[in-house]
């Protein structure tokens, strides 16, 4: 069975991301997915300590959630991470999820990767007040750093026209995303 994560880090009870997380929480029901609500999560910042850069493999020296979650995300097969776009930009909380996947990456190995597993899906999905096409580059360029952590394969999906909170939940197009969304999961 695929060991897939999946990271909600908006900071909105029942905004966009958390209704989206939990249709493809119920799409991948079989497959047993780890689920990680930020609002719920002890996740702080990283220290830029450099701990992880003396490592024989991605760890972190910090005792919190996130710590605990960097071994899980090494062996997982499929990552997705969900963050709304607050100013242009992914939320603090999955900014804070992107710079504590620091220690995946190490320049002073060959390949820059501390990752033990290759091969895998990142999926991210953000949700915007504007359109699709808005957010769709910077989604892709985000998702392509995650080929460090061993996530060869991605998908994206920059939904738009989500401004108000819990607004996709019926928007039949975008359901028929995150059904294809968790269909190539499982693929």
């Amino acid at each position: 069975m695929a060991k897939i994560i999946i990271i909600n880090t908006t900071p909105r009870k029942g905004g966009n991301c958390e209704v989206l997380a939990k249709r493809i929480l119920v799409g991948l029901a079989d497959s047993d997915p780890t689920y990680i609500d930020f609002k719920e999560a002890d996740i702080r910042y990283c220290q830029g300590c450099d701990w992880c850069k003396h490592q024989d493999s991605a760890q972190c020296i910090q005792k919190d959630d996130m710590g605990a979650l960097v071994p899980e995300l090494d062996s997982c097969d499929a990552l997705v991470l969900l963050s709304p776009i607050y100013y242009g930009e992914l939320t603090a909380q999955a900014k804070t999820f992107v710079d504590r996947s620091y220690p995946f990456f190490n320049p002073a190995k060959p390949n820059m990767s501390m990752a033990s597993k290759g091969g895998k899906k990142f999926a991210l999905v953000t949700t915007c007040g504007g359109s699709d096409e808005e957010y769709q580059a910077y989604d892709e360029k985000l998702a392509q750093t995650f080929a460090v952590c061993g996530f060869s394969e991605q998908k994206v999906l920059a939904l738009g026209g989500g401004s108000v909170p819990g607004s996709l939940a019926d928007d039949a197009a975008v359901q028929a995303k995150i059904a294809d969304l968790v269909d190539w999961i499982k693929a």
